[in-house]
């Protein structure tokens, strides 16, 4: 709203500006200027045939005898002019014979030549509205056109404009001269700017007195137009016009002439033009973003005048129109100094602003640093201190001094992790934290010292030229609880490293001990249910024995599983890496799992890919691990839910051995701790067998120590997908088994 309000009071000044005529000396300065960028040549279709000093001289008499001027017309009319104009006053009464020589030149071009006319006041200098007509005498004007000679010039004495036409005293309309020489005159006394930017110097002239003597090129004139008048300075017909400084009157009735022949007719725009021009510039520089500087500015309305110039000049020079530019140019001035005196004015008080807000800055900064619980100082290169708050006294149990100190004194009480560089401790490296001891208040606490440069900028030069001088901050802060609490998380970390040993040392001597009293109990009872030192007497208790040795069968593959598990854990694990057929091994593995109570129930498929060859494994651990998967599918599935096992290569060429079932499948809350020790699904309603939950944690043992892994697909209601995966590197190629056969 506000530039609105600006835009509308730069627009009533310029229009004010342009109304009283301030601007109007300088839009005709530019309007004659653009004459002499813009030239171009004269048609050629008028000849001046000129009285000038020559002619006045070798004819030796002013004004010339009238029947010179029948002579002139006469020998003009046998070279072929078109149409001859005389710019010369035939008013006055002299000799009849000449007057009348002149009336039978004139009748005998037969109405082909015009002559002058002119309107002016009954009483020089007195303007009281009484006019008189100037014209020839009544001898000649039956025989001639009679053409308005009369011009107007501007207020400052400069003739500009000329006009189709005249009123003369009578109220009757008389076209002017060069209009009925050009034959475009219109009916009525319309003013137009003359275009001077035509070089008079190209319109062909004829001395008068070569007309006379007959030395001149018949083919000038021939089918031409001609105007014959004095332009010698002494005969006083001449007018001051742009470009040109001063011309003779025949010369301007020939760039009349010119101007009309050429459609060279120059209007101005006038007010309608330049209220649109000027709402045009007032838009365009009011909708300039305000963020740019006085340079983007004066560079933004610098081209906008260039342009408003050059537009002015290519109108004027193609559609021969003069574009009012002065007051959308003024309007320009003043709104960029406008906007000039708004930015400055803006930036005082950006200044301002930025200036309180430094102040309220420096008092928070200081306010923050005092009541930091770390200590801060500012040391200066040499390590001086210049400023620092309580605290950095404080935790470095030293005394409060400020300006007389330096950072050696600040630390004489503390005993730190380093030597003192050289030089000084405000050498030590930046950045680098240097932990400190001191001894407050009977407690020992712990500090960490960090160092950093900053450039601060100065007011005059230094030494070396530069603006600015080095200051180095110093940080103090007590890191004596974080130091406990790392000791501690290390000290505990430590003692359940010691307590995971023991129980992994703990588990594996005991289940060391637990396999020979076990392997005892499963022969005795084999041999007791197999009567092999003869019968027992009762059928009892041979069924007895079933139990013991199945149950001691079933906690010996416990123990050996948590044996496997433990020394996998210890890295007490050595691969037998053999060349083996993962097919022959998953067929061994069927085998094996076809004795089992839970597996003999289910239906066991396979679908096996004898591409996949040889595999560098450890085939009982690999034969293990599959068993594990067959009567874990086996436990957790249905009775009449089929198993399927596959191998294959997938795309990246790794051996792979899965293992599906149909039954209840793993709860996704369960998948990501399905292969932790003593890890059970104890929803489904089909386990045959217990188990303590180190099957998986078994296989996964084994497929780390292969460099392999095992991946779980399941969905509950639907059925569990356990592979295998074993590295591409693992696969042996197929050449090479063969040259190991």
């Amino acid at each position: 709203m506000q530039r609105l309000v600006q835009g509308c009071a730069v627009f009533f000044i310029a229009m004010g500006a342009f109304a009283f005529g301030a601007l109007e000396t300088l839009e005709l300065a530019l309007l004659e200027s653009r004459f002499s960028f813009l030239d171009r040549p004269a048609s050629g279709e008028v000849v001046a045939v000129q009285i000038d000093a020559r002619s006045v001289q070798e004819l030796g008499q002013w004004p010339l005898p009238r029947n010179t001027y029948a002579f002139a017309v006469r020998s003009l009319v046998a070279a072929g002019a078109n149409e001859i104009a005389i710019d010369v006053d035939m008013s006055a009464r002299t000799n009849e014979n000449e007057t009348a020589a002149l009336a039978r030149a004139l009748e005998d071009a037969g109405g082909h030549v015009i002559l002058p006319a002119f309107t002016q006041l009954a009483q020089p200098g007195v303007y009281d509205g009484n006019l008189i007509d100037a014209e020839p005498t009544p001898e000649l004007t039956p025989h001639a056109w009679l053409g308005s000679v009369n011009v107007v010039p501007d207020k400052d004495g400069r003739l500009r404009q000329l006009m189709h036409g005249m009123w003369n005293a009578d109220g009757a309309f008389r076209y002017s001269m060069f209009a009925l020489l050009a034959g475009k005159a219109k009916p009525k006394p319309e003013p137009f700017y003359v275009d001077y930017g035509i070089d008079v110097r190209t319109i062909p002239r004829i001395s008068f007195v070569d007309v006379m003597d007959g030395r001149f090129d018949v083919n000038v004139v021939n089918g031409k137009r001609v105007i014959i008048g004095g332009t010698a300075v002494e005969l006083g017909d001449h007018f001051a016009v742009p470009r040109y400084g001063v011309m003779s009157g025949p010369m301007v009735q020939a760039m009349g002439f010119e101007t009309l022949h050429q459609d060279r007719e120059i209007h101005r725009t006038g007010p309608i033009g330049v209220v649109l021009l000027v709402v045009l510039v007032l838009a365009g520089a009011l909708c300039m973003p305000q963020q740019r500087g006085w340079i983007g500015h004066a560079a933004i309305v610098a081209v906008a005048v260039a342009g408003l110039l050059a537009g002015a000049g290519l109108l004027q020079h193609f559609a021969a129109i003069s574009l009012d530019v002065l007051p959308a140019l003024f309007a320009l001035t003043l709104v960029f100094g406008l906007q000039l005196v708004l930015m400055s004015d803006l930036q005082r008080r950006n200044a301002a602003r930025q200036k309180r807000i430094a102040s309220h800055q420096r008092i928070l900064l200081d306010r923050v640093v005092s009541d930091s619980f770390d200590g801060i100082a500012i040391l200066d290169a040499h390590g001086r201190i210049e400023q620092a708050n309580k605290q950095t006294f404080d935790l470095c149990n030293a005394p409060h001094t400020e300006g007389e100190a330096n950072l050696d004194h600040l630390v004489e009480n503390l005993t730190l992790d380093r030597d003192k560089p050289a030089g000084g401790w405000h050498n030590v490296p930046l950045g680098e934290p240097v932990l400190a001891r001191v001894v407050r208040h009977g407690a020992e606490h712990h500090l960490e010292m960090r160092l950093n440069r900053s450039e601060v900028p100065i007011d005059t030069p230094s030494p070396n030229g530069t603006m600015y001088r080095h200051v180095l901050g110093l940080t103090v802060r007590d890191v004596t609880d974080s130091i406990r609490a790392v000791t501690a998380q290390r000290e505990a970390r430590e003692q359940a490293e010691r307590a995971n040993r023991a129980k992994t040392d703990f588990i594996a001597n005991m289940s060391h001990e637990l396999r020979t009293p076990l392997n005892s109990v499963i022969g005795f009872a084999e041999l007791m249910e197999q009567q092999s030192l003869g019968p027992l007497g009762s059928p009892d208790y041979q069924e007895y024995a079933a139990h013991i040795s199945g149950s001691g069968r079933h906690l010996l593959s416990i123990v050996n599983d948590i044996m496997d598990v433990t020394r996998a854990e210890m890295g007490d694990v050595q691969l037998a890496d053999d060349a083996i057929c993962l097919t022959e091994i998953a067929e061994s593995a069927i085998h094996a799992a076809r004795g089992d109570a839970d597996a003999c129930a289910h239906v066991i498929r396979t679908e096996f890919d004898f591409d996949v060859g040889e595999v560098l494994a450890d085939g009982p651990r690999i034969q293990r691990a599959i068993g594990n998967l067959l009567r874990n599918a086996a436990c957790y599935s249905p009775p009449d839910a089929p198993i399927t096992v596959r191998t294959r290569v997938d795309h990246d060429g790794r051996p792979i051995v899965e293992v599906e079932d149909r039954g209840d499948g793993i709860p996704a809350d369960m998948l990501s701790s399905i292969l932790m020790p003593f890890q059970q699904v104890k929803a489904s309603a089909h386990r045959t067998s217990d188990g303590v939950g180190l099957g998986l944690t078994v296989v996964a043992a084994f497929m780390k120590l292969h460099e392999g892994t095992i991946e779980i697909d399941s969905s509950v209601g639907e059925g569990t997908t356990v592979c295998l995966v074993f590295p591409a590197s693992r696969r042996v190629a197929p050449h090479a088994a063969s040259a190991a056969e």
